[in-house]
C-alpha cells in the first residue's frame, strides 16, 4: 500500500514538472515567435534583404525581402548568378564585381556601396549593400553573405532637395544684394554655410573665395567696428531678435563702402541658430547708402 501510494505521489509530482516545463516551454516560444516578428517588421520596414552564396557556387539564396527588393518570386529565391548580374545596372556593374571580388579574398570595404538594379517590371531601385564573409578552416571564404537596404526614397528625396537649392540659388544670385547664412554654435563659434554670388559686387571676392576663406569677411571689415559687429551676430542668435545694422568694409582694390545687413535667427535642434541675413549694393559714403535707401523707399522697393 506505501508503495501504491510513493508512485502515485511520484506521479503527481512528474505529472506537475511536466506541465509547468510545458508552460515554460510555450513561453519561451511565444517571445522568440515575438521576437523573431518584431524583427521582421523591422527589417521590412527599412526595406533590408539578405542574401547568401556558398563559394564555388553559380547561385545564391535571398531571402524573402530580397525577393521583393529586386521584384521577383518568392518561389524564384534560389537566383542563379547570371540572372543576378543581369539585374545590374550595366554602368554599376563592373564596379559591383570589382568590390564582390574583394570580398572573397576577405577584404570588406568599409561603409556601404551602392549601385542600381532593374526589375523585371522594368522599375528602377537604388540599393546599398554590405557584406560579412564566414572561413573555413583554412582560412578561405567558405561564404558570403550580403546585406542590400533599398535607398531608392532616400535618393528621390535628395534629388528633391539639390533641385530646390539649385532653383533657390537661381533667385539669389539674381537679387541686387548679398544673401549669407550663417552657423552660431552654442559657445559664440559662427561658421559661414552660404553666401550668394552677388557678393562678388559688395566684398570684391568671388563666391568660392569667400567659402574657401571665410576670414576674408574679418579682413574687409572695418577693424574698430568688428568687435561689435561679430557680437550683434551672437545676440541675434541668442535673443533671435532681427538685426539691422550698418557698417563699412574695404574692399581689395582699396574701395571703401558702407553696408547695411538686416538679418534673423532661427534655432536648431542642438541649441545653435542658423542666421540668414541680406546685404545691399553696398555705397562709397553714408550720405549716399541713406540717399540710396530714401529712394527705394519711394519707389516702393
Amino acid at each position: 500500500a506505501m508503495a501504491l501510494s510513493m508512485s502515485g505521489t511520484f506521479s503527481i509530482i512528474i505529472t506537475g514538472l511536466m506541465i509547468n516545463c510545458g508552460f515554460a516551454l510555450s513561453a519561451t516560444k511565444l517571445e522568440v515567435d515575438t521576437g523573431t516578428g518584431r524583427l521582421n517588421l523591422a527589417v521590412k520596414i527599412a526595406n533590408i534583404g539578405v542574401l547568401e552564396r556558398q563559394a564555388g557556387s553559380d547561385r545564391m539564396l535571398f531571402d524573402l525581402e530580397m525577393c521583393r527588393i529586386f521584384g521577383v518570386p518568392e518561389t524564384e529565391r534560389l537566383q542563379p548568378l547570371y540572372k543576378f548580374r543581369q539585374a545590374i545596372y550595366p554602368e554599376d556593374l563592373p564596379q559591383l564585381e570589382s568590390i564582390v571580388n574583394r570580398v572573397w579574398h576577405n577584404d570588406i570595404p568599409d561603409g556601404g556601396v551602392t549601385f542600381r538594379i532593374r526589375r523585371p517590371s522594368g522599375e528602377t531601385r537604388h540599393l546599398k549593400a554590405r557584406w560579412a564573409c564566414e572561413q573555413n578552416a583554412a582560412g578561405e571564404v567558405a561564404r558570403v553573405t550580403a546585406v542590400y537596404q533599398d535607398i531608392t526614397d532616400d535618393v528621390a528625396a535628395h534629388a528633391r532637395g539639390m533641385e530646390a537649392e539649385v532653383r533657390l540659388a537661381t533667385i539669389t544670385d539674381n537679387l541686387p544684394g548679398a544673401l549669407q547664412s550663417l552657423h552660431v554654435f552654442p559657445d559664440g563659434r559662427m561658421k559661414v554655410k552660404y553666401i550668394s554670388a552677388f557678393c562678388e559686387e559688395i566684398w570684391g571676392h568671388t563666391q568660392k573665395e569667400l567659402m574657401a576663406d571665410p576670414r576674408l569677411f574679418k579682413e574687409r571689415h572695418d577693424q574698430q567696428d568688428l568687435p561689435q559687429m561679430i557680437e550683434a551676430f551672437r545676440r541675434t542668435a541668442r535673443t533671435l531678435e532681427p538685426l539691422k545694422r550698418r557698417f563699412r568694409i574695404t574692399t581689395p582694390d582699396g574701395v571703401s563702402k558702407w553696408i547695411q545687413i538686416h538679418a534673423g535667427a532661427t534655432v536648431l535642434t542642438d541649441r545653435s541658430a542658423e542666421v540668414a541675413s541680406g546685404t545691399d549694393r553696398g555705397y562709397q559714403s553714408g550720405a549716399e547708402a541713406g540717399k540710396h535707401r530714401t529712394a527705394d523707399r519711394r519707389r516702393g522697393a
